[in-house]
């Protein structure tokens, strides 16, 4: 993700990467001053979020580039994708928008002789401050009543497994599945917990969703490889999904198709495993793939800005026709300024 954002910055189209609107919109020509990818600060281990800035944006412009780099992170696309997107100008694949729940227009910028000075007062500092306190605690609160669930059906589940064959369960099942974001590589270093020379935990990297059957340790498998290989991520292991929202449960049967075509794609993968040779030499990691999966590249595309313009009806034709007037009325005054300077200048 962060080599197929480095294509972003600069002036490009952005035609692929945002929601047509063509009685408001014309030019889909936008400049990215900065883009990274940065760790929380509140969750570094679990939580990290995509900072843009631009001059502006056009609509679900973000929602757009997120969707791509989800793709690009589950290792479903190729990071020059986004540079093949953004040299096809009108000609956009057909793509669903990401979560918009988690995005925020975080800041404006304006030259500060420009603005009033802000002031706040201590009450309402305080109201804000302790708002968004409030909210932060419910909402942990509810994280963490979920993950002890999580964690009560992982072992249950664990434990019924072992019993069928005759095993013993691991005796830190129960540890493992307390971390809701499992490390894909467990050979990143180790960072601080508690400042300089403190003592040291492991960084979680990824989330992953793993059947219990990858903790066995016989396998003679490096550990890092055999993660790498079980590895199952979706935009919901991404952003999350609340199913006890109204809204949410019409993507549920979709969710439970995912995971039932992952949980063969598991199977196989173990049959392949035992029919492997006697010298396990560690495989070749491989990302689950949707069966109904068609790359960016080879989806059908979106109508065209012209193809949309020709089916304007109603009051949205006369808004773009309104629009138009007054953008040449606009074109026209400017030309003709720039006209007099040049005469003058000569």
């Amino acid at each position: 993700m962060h080599e197929a954002i480095a294509h972003f910055m600069g002036e490009h189209g952005f035609r692929s990467f945002c929601k047509l609107d063509v009685v408001n919109v014309h030019n889909f020509t936008r400049t990215v001053f900065e883009v990274k990818i940065e760790k929380s600060a509140f969750l570094p281990e679990a939580v990290s979020y995509l900072e843009i800035n631009a001059n502006s944006f056009l609509y679900h412009q973000i929602r757009c580039i997120m969707e791509v780099l989800f793709l690009v992170g589950r290792g479903l696309e190729a990071p020059s994708v986004v540079c093949e997107l953004l040299r096809r100008a009108d000609a956009k694949p057909n793509y669903p928008l990401a979560d918009g729940i988690p995005l925020i227009l975080w800041d404006c910028a304006f030259d500060a002789a420009d603005l009033p000075r802000w002031e706040t007062s201590r009450k309402s500092f305080t109201f804000l401050e302790r708002e968004l306190q409030d909210i932060c605690v419910a909402l942990l609160l509810r994280a963490t009543m979920m993950a002890e669930m999580r964690t009560a059906i992982y072992a249950s589940y664990h434990d019924g497994v072992a019993a069928e064959g005759g095993e013993e369960a691991p005796a830190d099942a129960r540890g493992r599945a307390r971390s809701t974001f499992s490390a894909v590589d467990r050979t990143v270093p180790a960072v601080e917990a508690a400042g300089v020379g403190g003592p040291k935990r492991p960084r979680p990297v990824v989330p992953t969703y793993a059947h219990p059957h990858v903790f066995k340790s016989d396998r003679g498998v490096p550990v890092g490889a055999e993660d790498a290989l079980e590895r199952f991520i979706d935009n919901w292991a991404l952003t999350g999904c609340d199913w006890t929202e109204p809204r949410s449960i019409e993507n549920k049967n979709h969710r439970r198709y995912e995971l039932f075509n992952f949980i063969k794609f598991e199977e196989e993968l173990e049959t392949q495993r035992e029919a492997g040779s006697g010298a396990r030499a560690a495989p070749e990691p491989r990302v689950y793939v949707p069966a109904n999966y068609i790359p960016l590249l080879k989806r059908e595309t979106e109508r065209s800005y012209e193809d949309e313009v020709k089916v304007l009806t109603g009051k949205k034709k006369e808004r773009y026709e309104s629009n138009m007037d007054k953008k040449d009325e606009g074109r026209g005054a400017m030309e003709g300024r720039a006209g007099g300077q040049v005469r003058v200048a000569a």
